[in-house]
């Protein structure tokens, strides 16, 4: 009786320690269950905070603007005015993009001949500083034509923005991956996929970098025509015939110069002619010889006859 009653103690023991073994297991894994969704929760709650965020930063930040311009200037003293200009690029820390200077002098080969310069300027100059390197230009000779434009890409950059957050988040989860794989082919399709998430975006953050350029840094291209006076805006008809009549007189003086330096330039030549033709014709040898010269030719047009 007395091994019966602890046998019987024994196994009252071991059922209410298996009771409570599952009772812990299963409060256990309830436990994780709830941690597991827990942290969805925690991660969806980020992730849409992080997006809210985002698209709240983009609604707040400022405009991304552009800003472009075309500027047309004439100058009576070339060297001083590029000089000036290039001063003014350097004080506003701005740079060259392109240059392109030629003269448009076809008679260089004359002894007084002046150049008459031109020049093509693309520059690049800090947004902050953009209307005051205008106004200095205008300041350094007359602004014959001018035009400007101001080009707002603000939703184009933000959506490139979010395009390249995506990427982002796509190459990291890849890269997670790439560590997690355990077959040759999951190994080569994540690195495929890597490679297509990297060069798109390289592509984007290209693209993001040369915006970035363009809205830091405003465009403006100037043309530069040296003059030997300034073109008038505007005149009166009477204006203008006077202007015509003037540019006739001077073309014709021109001309006249011009006939003037060719009879200098050939007069040792034509003196040199005149002085051999007066002496045969002082010694008779002149009208002699053209004698001889038609009779020649009379002849042999004769025997071409014959």
């Amino acid at each position: 009786m007395k091994k019966l009653g602890i046998s019987l103690v024994v196994f009252i023991m071991l059922l209410t320690g298996c009771y409570e073994n599952e009772k812990l297991q299963s409060d256990t894994t309830g436990n994780e269950m709830a941690y597991a969704s827990e942290e969805k929760e925690e991660a969806a709650y980020e992730s849409t905070s992080s997006t809210v965020a985002l698209e709240e930063d983009m609604e707040s930040s400022s405009e991304k603007l552009i800003y472009r311009a075309y500027l047309c200037i004439e100058t009576l003293n070339y060297q001083e005015t590029i000089k000036e200009i290039r001063n003014h690029i350097k004080k506003y820390e701005g740079m060259v993009e392109y240059e392109n200077e030629y003269s448009d002098n076809y008679d260089w080969y004359k002894e007084n001949a002046e150049d008459v310069m031109h020049a093509q300027l693309t520059i690049r100059i800090p947004t902050k500083h953009y209307d005051e390197f205008l106004n200095q230009v205008e300041g350094s000779a007359k602004v014959i034509s001018k035009n400007t434009s101001i080009e707002n890409i603000t939703k184009e950059y933000n959506d490139n923005s979010v395009r390249i957050e995506a990427f982002e988040v796509q190459q990291k989860r890849l890269l997670e991956m790439m560590t997690k794989a355990e077959t040759i082919e999951e190994m080569i399709a994540v690195e495929t996929r890597l490679t297509e998430v990297q060069t798109e975006l390289n592509i984007l953050k290209s693209y993001q970098s040369s915006m970035d350029t363009d809205i830091e840094y405003s465009q403006i291209t100037l043309n530069i025509d040296e003059v030997k006076k300034y073109t008038e805006s505007t005149s009166s008809f009477l204006s203008k015939i006077k202007e015509r009549f003037i540019e006739g007189l001077e073309g014709f003086v021109e001309f006249i110069v011009n006939v003037i330096l060719v009879v200098v330039y050939l007069s040792p030549f034509i003196l040199v002619i005149g002085c051999v033709l007066y002496i045969l014709n002082k010694k008779n040898k002149l009208p002699q010889f053209l004698k001889k010269k038609k009779d020649n030719a009379y002849n042999n047009d004769e025997e071409g006859k014959e």
